[in-house]
Parts: C-alpha cells; sequence; structure tokens
C-alpha cells in the first residue's frame, strides 16, 4: 500500500509539472508605426528609380483592397513606372484579415508580373526576387533590385 501511495505521489507531481511547464503564450510583438517602417525601409533600399509616397486613392488603382481589411498602409512605388520598385507596408485590421492582406499582396505582384514580362523585360528579376513578408497584422511587399537590407530593416521592427 505504501508503494502505491508513493507512486501516485510521483505521478501526480509529473503531471503537475507538465501542465505547468508549458502552454505557455507567446510574446507578443511590437506594434510599429506603418508610415515610420515604410519609411526607414524606403531608406534602406537600393533603388534605380523615383519612387514617390502614394494615397489611399492611388492605392486603390494599384491595390484591390477592402479598406474594412486595412487598418493601416504606406505604399512607395516607381513614379514613372518605368520599373517594378515597390516598397509596401499593410497592417491589418485582425487576424482574421491577414491573409486577405497576403493574397491582395500577391495579386498585385502577379499584375507587375503581367505588365512587366513584355513591357519591360529586364525588370523581370526584380519581380522574380520580390519579398512578401508577414509578421503578426504586419505585411510587407520589397520589389527592388536587393531586398535583403530591406527586408531586415522590416524584420529588426519586430524584436
Amino acid at each position: 500500500m505504501k508503494l502505491f501511495k508513493n507512486v501516485m505521489i510521483v505521478l501526480f507531481a509529473v503531471v503537475l509539472l507538465c501542465a505547468c511547464g508549458g502552454g505557455s503564450e507567446p510574446a507578443e510583438l511590437p506594434a510599429p508605426d506603418v508610415a515610420k517602417l515604410a519609411d526607414d525601409m524606403f531608406a534602406a533600399a537600393t533603388l534605380e528609380d523615383e519612387l514617390m509616397s502614394i494615397d489611399a486613392d492611388i492605392m486603390g488603382n494599384l491595390y484591390e483592397y477592402d479598406e474594412e481589411c486595412i487598418a493601416a498602409a504606406a505604399v512607395y512605388t516607381s513614379s514613372t513606372m518605368s520599373t517594378p520598385e515597390e516598397i509596401a507596408v499593410f497592417k491589418a485590421a485582425d487576424e482574421a484579415s491577414v491573409e486577405y492582406v497576403e493574397e491582395m499582396v500577391k495579386l498585385r505582384l502577379q499584375n507587375l508580373q503581367f505588365s512587366y514580362e513584355d513591357y519591360q523585360p529586364l525588370e523581370m528579376p526584380k519581380i522574380e526576387n520580390a519579398v512578401i513578408e508577414t509578421k503578426g497584422l504586419y505585411t510587407a511587399f520589397i520589389v527592388c533590385g536587393d531586398p535583403a537590407p530591406v527586408q531586415e530593416v522590416f524584420e529588426k521592427a519586430f524584436e
């Protein structure tokens, strides 16, 4: 009987340790300002073209988006449209909207591919190496010759 009691105590302790040891909530990501983050990413980019910041009206022409799904956005795009260079940051309105924002950006990338494959085929490597990255509610879209430094700025904003 003593052995049974000791075994039960040990099992109870193991169960208690297992229940308390795991299941911690993941750390919450920082919430950077979208405009500042886009500015910092723009500053890190090596670009061949002049990029301009666009407002929501023009953004609606480039991105087919539902305003209710986007809490904030900042987009820099080619002022001449001679290159596909673009840097954009979107903050989804909520977790349910993140996938929508990612699909919206993928559609923009497809539109760039379609537009430039015949118009400026020498620009296609920029499109082929484009980066779409999501961290929490934030999605970055980077189209330039070397997206790595720009992507690094985006990633560091969430450390």
